[in-house]
């Protein structure tokens, strides 16, 4: 899962922070919060049921993978992306996260494998079970 929290510290530093940066850090490269900005570091350290509570739609990109995907707080979330033409299976919410997350094997085939199933399939994930 190293990979993943690699991907997400990746896209924070490609918007301009990064963990562990004081609010004057932020300032000092640009990245001060505007009113009505949303604190991207806040977000990411969420525990998934905080996020599925506050969090915000993140579009994420990993390297694996041709296409973005989208971490979102709920199914409400996940049917305003599909409205919008964005395929189910591009689309994870807090609790599908927390189903993988679940899984004993985390390594990178293995979330890789799922994800790349759930986006061939264009579902959602209903549950999780190790062997």
């Amino acid at each position: 899962m190293s990979d993943l929290t690699s991907s997400l510290t990746a896209l924070a530093v490609r918007l301009g922070t990064r963990p562990g940066m004081t609010p004057a850090q932020r300032e000092a490269v640009g990245c001060a919060s505007a009113p009505g900005a949303t604190d991207l570091m806040a977000i990411l350290a969420m525990p998934l049921d905080q996020f599925a509570r506050e969090g915000q739609c993140l579009e994420i990109r990993v390297a694996w993978h041709t296409e973005t995907l989208w971490f979102v707080p709920g199914e409400r979330d996940a049917a305003a992306l599909t409205r919008d033409g964005v395929g189910r299976g591009r689309v994870w919410t807090a609790r599908e996260l927390a189903e993988l997350l679940a899984l004993s094997d985390q390594t990178l085939t293995t979330v890789r494998t799922v994800a790349l199933a759930k986006r061939a399939i264009d579902g959602d994930i209903v549950e999780v079970r190790g062997r």
